[in-house]
């Protein structure tokens, strides 16, 4: 059964602030857990490695996992499955920064994305063979770690552009990643990009979403308090009335615990918010409305 203490922060809202500053925000807020993107710790030095890594011993936060999903994009960090080699190359040296940072917090998890489709010739065909060659390696890499790859599916970043642009069915994901016949690989559940994706709103059930990765091996939860990336709040909020936070009732959230816990998970679950740079005030009304979804 989840507890309060088990909920983690997301810190990529905290755009301006340093880790370390980020690590004291989140303990005095009453969280015990954080999870960092790749690029607020990659771009730290030696010294402030150091640094981070005495104030979280010395708080009792810990890192359940690094994201470098968001991170990674043609133009500043590369592409996974890109068709220009140097960019693909490019990519893969983030990541495998990303996990060396990992071995050195002890951190169990690192989230990736599945890839971006780039040009109308990006086909499907061509789209798998370079998807299980980048992530073959970094399985390779991660193999001599204590570490799990989670992969997160980004809606309308894996297209099929010469068909009309529709997203790449989540099935033929799931299906490319079994082929790469390793347990170190799990799957984040966001529930806002899960939202996002969808276009038969009538049909839309949050635990029926959530089973697809159950039987896959979900690993990670996110819980939204934000309307997606892709989408606004009158999308879900015509379906739910009042709505929790523009997406979901407490309902829905205790009925997604409730069903979790049935189904023994017992990986990582963050939350993430609808302000950016949030106070003490802010971070402290975001726990008491995990707390309400809890009890």
């Amino acid at each position: 059964m989840y507890n309060l203490d088990d909920i983690g922060m997301n810190a990529w809202y905290f755009k301006d602030k340093h880790p370390c500053e980020i690590v004291k925000l989140v303990g005095a807020s009453g969280f015990n857990v954080i999870e960092f993107t790749g690029r607020q710790l990659g771009m730290l030095t030696s010294a402030e490695l150091a640094e981070l890594k005495n104030g979280m011993h010395s708080s009792g936060i810990r890192v359940a996992s690094i994201n470098a999903a968001c991170d990674l994009n043609a133009i500043a960090f590369g592409n996974l499955i890109s068709e220009i080699e140097g960019e693909r190359q490019k990519s893969l040296a983030h990541i495998k920064r990303y996990i060396d940072l990992c071995q050195y917090f002890h951190i169990p998890r690192i989230i990736v994305d599945v890839g971006t489709t780039q040009s109308e010739n990006h086909t499907p065909e061509r789209q798998e063979g370079l998807f299980l060659k980048t992530y073959t390696e970094i399985v390779n890499y991660i193999n001599k770690c204590n570490l799990k790859l989670n992969l997160l599916i980004v809606p309308h970043r894996r297209k099929i552009q010469i068909y009309n642009i529709l997203d790449i069915p989540q099935d033929e994901i799931f299906n490319q990643v079994a082929r790469l016949k390793t347990e170190k690989i799990g799957w984040v559940f966001d529930t806002a990009n899960v939202m996002a994706g969808r276009q038969n709103m009538n049909s839309f059930s949050l635990i029926r979403e959530a089973e697809v990765y159950m039987k896959r091996g979900l690993d990670v939860l996110y819980l939204a308090n934000h309307p997606g990336p892709f989408t606004r709040t009158f999308r879900r909020a015509s379906y739910h009335n009042p709505p929790w936070d523009g997406y979901y009732t407490q309902d829905d959230y205790r009925n997604l615990f409730s069903f979790l816990n049935e189904r023994g998970f017992d990986g990582q679950i963050s939350l993430h918010l609808s302000v950016k740079n949030p106070c003490i005030e802010e971070l402290k009304k975001e726990r008491l409305h995990v707390e309400k979804l809890l009890s």
